[in-house]
């Protein structure tokens, strides 16, 4: 057996000739030893002899560029007798790839059509699956460079249906578009045209779906629109209604879905299909006509949606809102106030537009608990500063002691716990001493009262 060093400098055939005589001339444990063994990590050198220990060619994969797991890989298959594997180890496979093309090797499978350099192994992994197909199909249709892997997938599974991929076989064609040129041949529907027109994929899928379903796609088979508005088009034309009043390219996909369903609703579109509103806002007045309700009370288009949610619903519980709206409270300002008048609150404490939404919301939930809000209804205090005297009222605490605005919400809460915990809080109730310190002071009041 003879051993060829490699060496990163360039050697004469001579010289190469000369140390194979020399390393031939040694054993194995002497050779690994030498400058040809200097070559190898440890784990290469151990696969080399544990491949010798089993008269394995370890010429085959005794090369220092193999990594361990390949050289790995070729000695076992070796060692399974699968000398064909020799033809292949040079290729720039690893050991996984050489795995694979061996199993194919064992199952009488025709490897010679994939190994080779200019297939990547995804692209081989496709033809790999060809070759295990129950139905036979010819892999060479589509074992070409030129198509990538996701393209020969696509023309893969179409031989398995048994369709002709023959309109397919140019590799100009994204795999997208093979598919739905490959899903119309499947129904006698020629994408082809429309392919070529440079539709992108999903607006292919609406316009074969369109032709699928019998319906003039002329209205929406234009470039200008996106495939999210020809499907609103398309779906309105399957059920038949007058898409004319969603046409308009202007329209997002999301006005034109409230469109159609309203349409689809028998309700009347022409009060809100309307550019100036957005989506949510066509939303909200949709809603409104199919519960019967005068929407012309909030179909504003200077309304939010969130506020005309909440004139909506409060229409739908018997009163209106809508004044709110039109003075400038928001969504959520108008939610607090319906919630107050559902609960017969005296909604007039908290029902101006100085206290944001939250700050309505604890007004209302000491109303609701009937608690002197009056103490904390003032704007003088933030929601953080409300939130703690309410809890203090809650709770029958002191709050004097602290429901003060120049105290902030976290010194509250100190003042607050220490009044729960019946400590002396004039030791710390200053505006002066930081939270912080109020902590501390607090805790060694606590400790002491224990003792």
């Amino acid at each position: 057996m003879k051993y060829v060093i490699i060496n990163k400098k360039k050697q004469t055939k001579r010289e190469i000739r000369k140390m194979n005589k020399i390393y031939n001339n040694l054993n194995i444990d002497n050779l690994i030893e030498t400058q040809w063994g200097n070559q190898f990590n440890e784990p290469q050198k151990e696969c080399i002899k544990e491949g010798l220990k089993n008269n394995i060619d370890v010429s085959v994969y005794a090369k220092p560029h193999f990594p361990y797991h390949k050289m790995f890989a070729i000695r076992k298959l070796l060692g399974e007798g699968l000398e064909e594997i020799k033809k292949y180890v040079d290729l720039d496979y690893d050991a996984h790839q050489l795995y694979a093309i061996a199993d194919d090797i064992k199952a009488n499978k025709d490897v010679s059509i994939y190994v080779k350099p200019e297939y990547n192994w995804k692209q081989c992994e496709v033809i790999r699956k060809g070759l295990y197909s129950k139905n036979n199909i010819d892999v060479s249709l589509y074992a070409k460079p030129e198509f990538s892997p996701s393209q020969m997938e696509q023309l893969r599974l179409a031989l398995e249906d048994n369709v002709d991929i023959t309109k397919c076989l140019n590799s100009k064609y994204k795999a997208g578009e093979m598919k739905e040129i490959i899903l119309g041949l499947k129904t006698n529907i020629d994408m082809l045209p429309y392919v070529e027109k440079k539709f992108s994929v999903k607006q292919l899928t609406q316009i074969r779906l369109g032709l699928y379903r019998n319906v003039d796609i002329s209205f929406y088979a234009k470039k200008e629109y996106k495939y999210k508005q020809m499907e609103q088009i398309r779906e309105g034309l399957e059920r038949r209604l007058d898409i004319s009043a969603y046409l308009d390219k202007r329209f997002e996909s999301y006005q034109m879905e409230q469109i159609r369903l309203g349409l689809r609703n028998n309700v009347d579109v022409s009060i809100y299909a309307k550019l100036e509103y957005n989506w949510e806002q066509m939303h909200q007045i949709r809603d409104g006509l199919e519960n019967n309700l005068d929407v012309l009370k909030y179909a504003k288009k200077e309304f939010h949606s969130e506020q005309m949610k909440q004139v909506k619903i409060g229409l739908m519980k018997g009163f209106d809102l809508s004044s709110y709206a039109n003075n400038g409270f928001v969504g959520p300002q108008i939610s607090e106030i319906r919630e107050g008048i559902e609960k017969n609150l005296d909604i007039s404490i908290y029902a101006k537009k100085e206290f944001n939404w939250i700050q309505m919301s604890i007004i209302k939930v000491g109303l609701e608990a009937n608690l002197n809000v009056n103490l904390y209804a003032t704007t003088k205090y933030d929601y953080s500063q409300m939130n703690q005297i309410y809890y203090g009222l809650r709770d029958n605490l002191d709050i004097s002691w602290y429901a003060k605005p120049e105290y902030t919400d976290d010194q509250m809460i100190e003042i607050r716990i220490g009044l729960k915990e019946n400590l002396d809080v004039s030791k710390y109730a200053n505006p002066v001493i930081c939270s912080e310190q109020m902590k501390r002071i607090r805790l060694e009041l606590l400790k002491e009262s224990t003792l």
